[in-house]
């Protein structure tokens, strides 16, 4: 099927139609004949009356049929006319008006546009009709000729330039069109993709807003509108007047607000803030990130709310159990010390004092941790910062474990600078060996090695603790600090609270310190960080 351009497609168009197409020729025919008839050209009536006949009907039909119904093609209708009709008048008034054979040109370009090829071939027989019929049917000189030729040159190198102009311009349609579709198709599957991402968040149960690159809001689902009522969050005035800190006390400065600072283009990481009235607030845990595209560029951002009040509720008379827990061991441990005391008083037999002195020992060491479980429930640890011979403190460490049944039953390497000593807590370190050595034992099987060694690096002190066994899984390394988290090989193998080692850090951590932890070719290895002295 041939190409077309659409011009008449309502009934306004059949005059658009007459005016850029017919009346050229309906006007020109007029004013020609009239010419004609007022100088008295001489004319052959048949041609004449056919030729004038077939134009009328043009004139007619481009004014009179319903084109905004009917196929573009059928509009060449009255260009065939035309050129039929253009013929005969030619060959009537011919030779007197030979140039007649030029208004061809009209009709024949519009064939070549709305044509296609079937209209330029059309346009082109026309062309050369209206050119060489009147010198074929009634004769002529060279003159005559020159005239015809150059007729059968100009109208149908103007039909081929307006067949070219007019693929052009449909090519560009064309392509206009595909642009225009593939962007309602793109607009379209962003607005079903955005249809399903605000279903999606009305779903969870979790407050979303989704936020353009321009900051403008895409989505916020009821939710999150919800978590604003009860944070009493003004949203003109940037305020919430029932949004509080970890203390459930102390109202979030407006600047700190986690939706203020997203809002402002800061990331929010897991932070929890307490929205209510006092004696009904709910916890939520809010996160906050941009969002990039693949190349790197800003794509918008999100900020997820999610109620964790019983997790959180959970978490907190977990610890309140275990501080309980460790300050009612303090009583009876204290009562082993006492009566440790009296029966070393009241005098044993010599093989039974060094039984005593293991027990009163280990008593205390119990009455420590005790102390620093207790400590290790506080957001702030208090600390005493001394000098502190290392090299004494870790030989003391090493014997208490020696000295227990398991810390017997493995292989022990000890080598220590002559010299070494430190900075920190005193009663601190001794924890903080207490836990590394005891887990050594603990996670390394009969007979293994321990090898605890030191090495001064100034203005650090390192203590590495290393013991033969399974290594720690990549997963659990990054959380092995965190309080009451065990890894699997301790939830399968091991009983434990999982806070000592996050004790060990909170020491550590207020005393200038620090502890790591690493897996060896043969085990694990702990290294404990602290100011020279």
């Amino acid at each position: 099927m041939p190409h077309t351009i659409a011009v008449a497609t309502e009934p306004s168009g059949r005059l658009r139609l007459f005016i850029r197409t017919q009346s050229p020729v309906t006007v020109a025919t007029v004013l020609i004949l009239a010419v004609a008839a007022g100088f008295g050209l001489p004319a052959e009536a048949p041609p004449l009356i056919a030729g004038i006949a077939l134009i009328a009907a043009a004139t007619v039909a481009s004014l009179a049929l319903p084109w905004e119904r009917l196929e573009v093609r059928w509009q060449a209708g009255p260009a065939v006319l035309d050129l039929a009709g253009i013929a005969l008048v030619s060959v009537a008034l011919y030779p007197a008006l030979q140039t007649f054979a030029a208004l061809a040109i009209v009709p024949a370009v519009w064939l070549a546009m709305v044509g296609g090829v079937p209209g330029l071939v059309i346009a082109l027989i026309g062309s050369y009709a209206a050119a060489f019929a009147p010198v074929l049917v009634r004769g002529g000189g060279a003159s005559e000729w020159a005239s015809a030729l150059s007729f059968a040159v100009i109208i149908p190198l103007a039909a081929v330039i307006g067949y070219v102009l007019a693929r052009r311009y449909l090519r560009a349609n064309e392509e206009r069109d595909g642009a225009i579709a593939k962007r309602s198709a793109a607009l379209d599957e962003v607005e079903r993709l955005s249809q399903i991402v605000q279903a999606f968040a009305e779903t969870v149960d979790a407050g979303v807003l989704i936020l353009d690159e321009r900051g403008e809001p895409l989505i916020a689902n009821e939710r999150l509108r919800v978590f604003a009522d009860i944070g009493g969050y003004d949203a003109a005035a940037g305020a919430a007047s029932l949004t509080f800190g970890a203390d459930q006390a102390t109202l979030v400065p407006e600047e700190d607000l986690p939706i203020r600072r997203f809002l402002n283009g800061q990331a929010v990481d897991a932070e929890l803030v307490w929205a209510g009235q006092p004696g009904a607030q709910s916890a939520l845990l809010v996160s906050g990130h941009q969002l990039m595209r693949e190349d790197g560029s800003p794509l918008g951002s999100a900020l997820i709310a999610q109620e964790v009040t019983e997790v959180v509720r959970a978490g907190r008379e977990r610890e309140d159990a275990m501080a309980t827990l460790a300050h009612e061991l303090r009583t009876p441990l204290t009562s082993i010390i006492g009566y440790v005391d009296l029966i070393n008083a009241q005098g044993v037999p010599p093989e039974a004092e060094d039984s005593l002195r293991v027990i009163a020992r280990n008593a205390e060491h119990l009455v420590t941790l005790s102390a620093s479980f207790l400590n290790g429930m506080r957001d702030i640890l208090d600390v005493k910062i001394e000098q502190l011979d290392l090299r004494e403190m870790v030989e003391v460490s090493v014997e208490v474990l020696r000295g227990t049944r398991d810390g017997a039953a493995r292989e022990w390497v000890v080598d220590l600078p002559t010299e070494l000593s430190g900075a920190g807590d005193r009663d601190g370190v001794f924890e903080v060996l207490a836990n590394v050595l005891g887990n050594a034992v603990k996670y390394s099987p009969p007979g293994g090695l321990i090898e605890v060694t030191a090495a001064v690096s100034h203005p650090y002190v390192e203590i590495t603790i290393a013991n033969e066994g399974t290594p720690i899984a990549p997963q659990d390394l990054a959380r092995i600090f965190d309080r009451f988290y065990r890894g699997a090989n301790a939830r399968n193998a091991v009983a434990g609270t999982g806070i000592g080692l996050s004790v060990s850090r909170d020491i550590m951590k207020a005393s200038g310190g620090a502890i790591t932890v690493s897996n060896t070719p043969s085990g694990v290895a702990f290294v404990i960080g602290m100011p020279a002295a």
